[in-house]
């Protein structure tokens, strides 16, 4: 439930900024969730990780990997510029806005784990405390409006192979 309401109130704050209004009620009505804290245990296991190492093959497995999505790049794709020291969790493909939700469709029709960057939350913060200025957030507006995330945790190389194909199938069919 709260992920459906979350997700879908973000999406049409825009169209319809009356939304904000319904943050606290429903940060009341999810309190157990919202003010979910992680176990300690896994900060340690992080800082574990790092320290021996691992956590730094992690970054450099999903650089490798991410470069099957290279070749989507071009004047109508790009990307978020990323190296050994800077590499995101998913491949964020920057699709320009008027196309990016038709295509994630595309994508999640054929069952592929994508997601799509996250609203800013400014509606939320000011709906939630008012009292408190927010920072203006032009490139994470920008970046929710044209981003699709793909998947690079996968071990399996086919996968992404068979999402960068669903990619230019889209693209050849809208003549993209």
């Amino acid at each position: 439930q709260w992920l459906a309401i979350y997700w879908a109130t973000h999406q049409y704050e825009e169209q319809n900024p009356q939304i904000a209004e319904l943050y606290p009620k429903l940060f009341e009505m999810y309190q157990a969730i919202t003010l979910y804290n992680a176990p300690t245990q896994s900060f340690t296991s992080l800082a574990t990780r790092f320290s021996e190492g691992s956590l730094r093959s992690d970054q450099e497995y999903r650089l490798k990997i991410a470069s099957v999505y290279h070749p989507l790049i071009d004047s109508v794709f790009s990307t978020l510029s990323q190296n050994e020291d800077q590499v995101m969790w998913r491949y964020p493909l920057l699709v320009p806005s008027e196309i990016r939700d038709d295509l994630f469709q595309h994508l999640l029709g054929r069952f592929y784990d994508v997601t799509r960057w996250y609203p800013s939350l400014q509606p939320m913060a000011r709906a939630l405390r008012p009292d408190i200025q927010q920072p203006s957030t032009p490139y994470a507006n920008q970046f929710s409006k044209q981003i699709i995330n793909l998947p690079l945790a996968h071990k399996s190389n086919s996968l992404r192979v068979q999402i960068a194909e669903a990619i230019t199938m889209y693209r050849n069919w809208k003549n993209i």
